[in-house]
């Protein structure tokens, strides 16, 4: 604690420092999650942050207190946009609105995710321009997009979808790609898979390595595929709905990890225009208004189906009190509000 902080208060002498409240920070260092987790069970360390990974080993303990936040990890479904029935906004549109992803994430994740349709952090001001929530809304593009596709050919039977190519009915059948690595994102994928299957859309499951997933991506050899990206610290829709419009920001990609691109395929002159535009501007409601303009384009056309943002938790020991308050880009936000009991 230093007593030249700017926002430092003094006691009534006006020479004791009364905030911040700890004079002292003693930093752990250890090599893996399990081991810090390990010092933290026998009270060796005070505070720990947990990703979603880690969250369940600190769930129904009453001796700690976990306070969670987004931490910037966003999975989607892409459309494979050069498949021809991929390709139709209104079946892509349809399969959008079969999806309960409250429901998958209440099921699959609960407590560890947030829905986001978008790839911006929900509770950021633009989030909340393009957030979709409005069940009643959902509902209504079902049975508009459905009645589309039943009379522009496709036709029901037994509660299975089939469409006339050539003059011959086939089902609709997909393939969701998945890897192999991430078991909850297969879990989500399952339920994804089972929910399409019943509204008529046979979907299997196709689980392969990251490396594998990651070339017939490349190669364009999927219809659906589950996958994740990293959101940065500033709001740029750029990589996934056009091309990357910021080249000279270079996206941070740890060993292992490439940089996210527009893998769907999409484009559209004016989400490109739009997106040329709110990176010229430099007037907020301007960007605002450019932004909500876009936003409205990319939920109209749905060239990927956003799912959710994972959480991150700060979790501490019942003697640590005071004003804790993480978020993404500032995980010990309000420290010098903190304090601790002996």
């Amino acid at each position: 604690a230093s007593k030249s902080w700017w926002r430092k208060k003094l006691n009534a002498d006006g020479n004791t420092l009364e905030m911040p409240y700890i004079n002292d920070i003693n930093i752990k260092f250890y090599k893996n999650s399990r081991e810090a987790y390990s010092a933290f069970q026998v009270r060796n360390t005070d505070v720990i942050f947990a990703s979603e990974k880690d969250m369940d080993l600190y769930t129904g303990r009453t001796a700690i207190s976990l306070k969670k936040f987004i931490n910037g990890k966003w999975d989607f479904i892409s459309f494979n946009l050069s498949n021809p029935l991929l390709s139709e906004k209104t079946v892509r549109q349809f399969i959008y609105s079969c999806i309960d992803i409250g429901e998958i994430i209440g099921e699959v994740l609960p407590g560890k995710a947030i829905e986001s349709n978008i790839p911006l952090i929900p509770g950021t001001w633009l989030h909340e321009i393009g957030t979709l929530n409005n069940e009643e809304m959902h509902e209504s593009l079902y049975s508009s997009t459905k009645m589309k596709l039943l009379e522009s050919g496709w036709e029901e039977y037994d509660g299975e979808l089939y469409r006339n190519v050539n003059g011959i009915l086939r089902p609709v059948a997909l393939e969701l790609l998945v890897n192999q690595e991430n078991a909850d994102r297969i879990k989500v994928a399952e339920k994804i898979a089972e929910k399409l299957t019943d509204e008529g859309i046979k979907v299997t499951l196709k689980t392969v390595s990251w490396e594998q997933m990651l070339n017939l991506i490349k190669s364009q050899k999927y219809d659906l595929a589950i996958l994740g990206c990293t959101i940065p610290d500033y709001p740029d829709l750029s990589f996934l709905y056009s091309t990357s419009y910021l080249e000279n920001q270079k996206y941070s990609a740890s060993s292992g990890h490439q940089q996210a691109t527009n893998i769907a395929g999409f484009y559209n002159e004016k989400v490109q225009e739009l997106i040329e535009s709110i990176y010229k501007s430099r007037n907020r409601d301007e960007i605002k208004r450019l932004s909500s303009d876009l936003i409205d384009i990319i939920n109209d056309e749905v060239p990927y189906i956003g799912l959710f943002f994972y959480n991150n938790a700060i979790i501490y020991n019942k003697n640590v009190r005071g004003n804790i308050d993480p978020y993404l880009w500032d995980e010990y936000n309000n420290i010098a509000e903190w304090y601790v009991i002996r």
